[in-house]
């Protein structure tokens, strides 16, 4: 019983830390942190039955509807179009998701953005990008620390022998400690299981671990902060529809589309980057609980 109480107790930080990445990883390649609908309706009929098609657009990629033939007018009935995905990096001349102007040629380009587009979603692209980098690193410290730590549970007798040294050390100190000091020096000599039989710097693991979680859940934040600017507050043309929501004449609203509804979250920025950060911040924690961090008493680590 004391085996399984351990052994969950060592897996509930590499579960958390399996969660995370996985979230992280799913978040950084899906391509829904926004998207928007297209109605065959007019907006007063907008439903879910009435969609006809939906785009979607992250930090490294833009799904929608192209024109095959871009030498024919847009009121062309002969326009045929074709749904695609594009794959973008997250730096580059003409590599991006946003491009300005002088490299687009045309507004009609679904890469187009002004600076402070591009700005808001590069910056979403490259934070995903470390806060992933960071979170895989602690995953890797925390499967390595529970590979050892199953280790010591299953080796025979590793949870109920200490070592020749320890034994010898703690038969030394019962000798000749008081009953007050006693407790205390018992406590400093005899150690958990996972303590005795791991490596001596697996307390900075522990440390490096803790770190990496939390600081790559605290870069997933701000993450999904700039995406929030970028694919909603800041996206083409939402701002004609919040102008159309307060103006009774809609045909004075300049740059409204009205087959498309406007950009809104899509469940990798609300849901998927969400799971991320939070289940690396659980998984510091549980880390914190299971392994023991280094123990500073003045300049010395104990």
């Amino acid at each position: 019983m004391a085996k399984i109480t351990r052994l969950a107790a060592i897996l509930t930080p590499l579960a958390l830390a399996t969660v995370a990445i996985a979230f992280a990883i799913k978040a950084a390649v899906a391509r829904d942190w926004a998207l928007r609908n297209f109605y065959t309706d007019d907006p007063s009929q907008w439903s879910p039955a009435t969609i006809d098609s939906t785009e979607y657009r992250s930090p490294f990629q833009i799904c929608g509807y192209r024109r095959d033939n871009t030498s024919l007018s847009l009121d062309s009935h002969n326009n045929t179009y074709t749904y695609v995905c594009h794959r973008f990096g997250s730096s580059g001349s003409n590599k991006t998701s946003c491009e300005s102007l002088n490299y687009t040629l045309t507004q009609s380009d679904a890469r187009y953005g002004d600076e402070r587009l591009c700005q808001q979603i590069h910056w979403a692209g490259n934070l995903v990008i470390a806060s992933t980098s960071f979170i895989g690193i602690g995953f890797f410290f925390t499967f390595f620390l529970a590979f050892l730590s199953m280790i010591v549970i299953f080796l025979p007798n590793a949870a109920e022998q200490d070592s020749p040294r320890e034994s010898e050390a703690h038969a030394e100190a019962t000798k000749h400690a008081t009953a007050h000091s006693h407790q205390a020096q018992h406590q400093n000599v005899r150690k958990r299981p996972h303590e005795r039989y791991l490596l001596p710097v697996a307390p900075w693991f522990n440390v490096l671990l803790i770190f990496c979680f939390v600081f790559g859940g605290v870069l997933y934040i701000f993450a999904q902060f700039y995406g929030v600017l970028a694919f909603v507050q800041s996206a083409p043309d939402n701002g004609a529809f919040a102008s159309f929501g307060n103006n009774n004449n809609e045909e004075t609203v300049t740059g409204l589309n009205r087959e498309h509804a406007p950009w809104v979250q899509g469940k990798a920025l609300s849901g998927y980057a969400s799971e991320a950060w939070l289940s690396a911040g659980l998984a510091a924690m549980a880390a914190g609980f299971v392994w023991r961090l280094p123990r500073i008493s003045g300049r010395n680590v104990l």
